[in-house]
C-alpha cells in the first residue's frame, strides 16, 4: 500500500498535481480507513520520497514491497 501511494503521488505531482492534494488525500484516507495509522500528509510525502529513491533499482523495489513500512524507514 505504501509503495502504491508513493508511486501515485510521485507520478501525479510530476504531471501537475499541486502539493495541496496530499492534505486532501490524507483526510480522505483517514475517513475511508479510520483504523489505519501512518496516513498523515508528512508520511505520505515520505512514501513519495521512498518510492522515488528505490523505483529504479529492481532488487530494492521488489524487496521494499516485502518489508514493513517501519522497517523500511
Amino acid at each position: 500500500m505504501y509503495w502504491d501511494i508513493g508511486q501515485t503521488i510521485t507520478q501525479k505531482t510530476m504531471s501537475g498535481w499541486g502539493s495541496g492534494v496530499v492534505n486532501r488525500l490524507s483526510k480522505d484516507l483517514h475517513l475511508e480507513y479510520p483504523d489505519v495509522k501512518g496516513l498523515s500528509p508528512s508520511n505520505i510525502w515520505r512514501m513519495s520520497a521512498y518510492y522515488s529513491k528505490y523505483k529504479d533499482d529492481p532488487k530494492l523495489a521488489t524487496l521494499s514491497r516485502e518489508l514493513s513500512w517501519s522497517h523500511s524507514c
